[in-house]
């Protein structure tokens, strides 16, 4: 399935002759004249790139940075316009849109951004994926038992995980202390960071 871009622009003739150019370099071009248009082709879809105007009839781009961060958050965005400024491209840029192209656009150059931005959200998805995998891998399943203290231990384990606290762990040497911690990180809300263990 070739990868989908939207591309969001007043300008009919441009919008056309983008997406004819992404059409001929395997891409899946999908055209919006408007914000509130965008928004609409965005629903129930997945799109890989949006590359998007500023100054729009009905709403600006940056209003439409904003909606897609709620709505599809992998989504990257591409903002381009003839009208450039610092305050605009700062903004565009905070608000998680992720590079910024003056009109008149070069073509070759547009591609080129467009397919670093597939390559990238692929890879950030791969990434994410991985993690999933790995922490699916650990969680708390290298402690094994079913005796009634290890269900006591699962379950202390899951209520440390919800604290956003430093916890201490106790235990004579080889008890399993780096074990517990390692659970308590793999089920808490830093799960997608590194666990460090270190021996003091």
């Amino acid at each position: 399935m070739p990868h989908e871009i939207l591309i969001v622009d007043d300008e009919r003739v441009l919008r056309e002759e983008l997406a004819d150019f992404f059409q001929s370099q395997g891409l899946h071009a999908v055209i919006a004249s408007c914000v509130s248009e965008a928004l609409e082709r965005v629903d129930g879809r997945d799109f890989d790139v949006v590359l998007t105007d500023i100054r729009m009839p009905d709403a600006d781009g940056i209003e439409l940075i904003r909606q897609l961060r709620k709505r599809a958050p992998e989504t990257q965005v591409l903002v381009m316009t003839a009208h450039p400024s610092v305050d605009t491209a700062v903004a565009a840029l905070r608000l998680g849109a992720a590079d910024y192209i003056k009109k008149p656009l070069i073509l070759v150059d547009l591609l080129h951004k467009v397919r670093y931005l597939i390559e990238f959200r692929a890879q950030k998805q791969e990434l994410r994926w991985l993690r999933q995998q790995l922490a699916g891998a650990r969680g708390d399943t290298n402690i094994v038992g079913k005796s009634k203290v290890i269900e006591q231990l699962h379950a202390l384990i899951a209520r440390a995980a919800d604290i956003r606290s430093t916890v201490l762990i106790t235990g004579e040497s080889g008890t399993g202390k780096e074990l517990v911690a390692r659970a308590i990180h793999d089920n808490g809300p830093w799960r997608d960071k590194h666990f460090v263990p270190l021996n003091c």
